[in-house]
């Protein structure tokens, strides 16, 4: 019964926040990438097809970015003002951490619905066929939820540890480009294991672009069952992470911490300028490197 008093608490944070404006704004996105792709192919008879192959692609493109972003939003709002110091107070670090996971998991399932009813509507506006059978819609819906819970714990964690919500969003960032590279290169070990690239690992359909006549072909391939064990050992491995950080980083030891080093050291003064200082501890200095290296990769 506390747990669900603790949810309604998160919700009453986050009410103004407008958090859900992220999830509406790619919807809307992949409807404009897919009208720009397919507008001129009213009719198509294998649109069902193209659009279950064009989203996991989008999808590794878009929902990194969204999920590092809403999972910042979520711990921001603790990190401001030293919140978490006051909410320990009544709430363990544990019981705050697992109440912002599930909000976000019934969040995340909300948008994967809210998803597949826009991708009805996207066909039939289009007027591509739906006699397609109906679990592929519920393998692709589930697939697209589990691989976002994945994302979106991986992410929580990060927002979590670090103050700094640059940190998340420059790791989301990074791993949308990384995922979207190994989707055009052939299917490794890496790209199976990698947390980015679960929405194409998914993926049921595959396309064949004929060189002499210039048509492409969509084909149905079987549906996927190991990426699921994939997310699943992900999300069992993150749990423990994540409880294992916070049982180490608990927010009396660190004031305590804080007040030792501030009474015993002297205060010194960089001679590096302030923006270098705000970057020293920023991941996107890996995005100059990883970048770079996986466009030669596949150049």
């Amino acid at each position: 019964m506390n747990f669900i008093k603790y949810l309604l608490i998160e919700s009453h944070k986050h009410k103004r926040r407008h958090n859900n404006i992220i999830f509406l704004a790619v919807i809307i996105l992949e409807i404009l990438f897919v009208y720009a792709n397919y507008g001129n192919d009213r009719g198509l008879k294998e649109g069902w097809m193209a659009l279950f192959y064009s989203l996991p692609i989008m999808n590794t493109l878009f929902f990194p970015i969204m999920l590092s972003t809403f999972a910042g939003r979520l711990m921001d709002i603790e990190h401001k003002g030293h919140m978490f110091d006051s909410l320990y107070t009544f709430i363990s670090p544990i019981k705050l951490f697992f109440t912002k996971t599930v909000y976000g998991i019934i969040s995340i399932i909300f948008f994967v619905i809210a998803q597949c009813f826009a991708i009805i509507i996207l066909a039939k506006s289009l007027q591509f066929p739906l006699d397609f059978p109906a679990y592929y819609m519920v393998y692709y819906g589930f697939a697209t939820a589990l691989s976002c819970i994945l994302l979106f714990l991986l992410h929580l964690i990060l927002a979590f540890t670090y103050r700094n919500q640059a940190v998340t969003i420059s790791i989301g960032l990074i791993g949308s480009f990384a995922g979207l590279f190994l989707a055009y290169l052939p299917t490794t070990f890496l790209q199976e294991i990698l947390p980015w690239s679960g929405f194409i690992n998914s993926a049921f359909i595959d396309l064949d672009w004929n060189r002499d006549t210039r048509k492409i072909t969509w084909l149905l391939s079987d549906l996927r069952i190991k990426p699921f064990f994939y997310s699943i050992f992900g999300l069992i491995l993150l749990l423990s992470i994540a409880i294992y950080i916070i049982q180490k980083s608990g927010s009396e030891e660190k004031a305590l911490k804080k007040k030792s080093i501030a009474v015993n050291n002297k205060i010194s003064i960089h001679k590096m300028p302030i923006e270098f200082l705000k970057l020293k501890g920023s991941p996107a200095w890996f995005g100059f490197f990883i970048i770079p290296t996986l466009s030669a990769i596949i150049g």
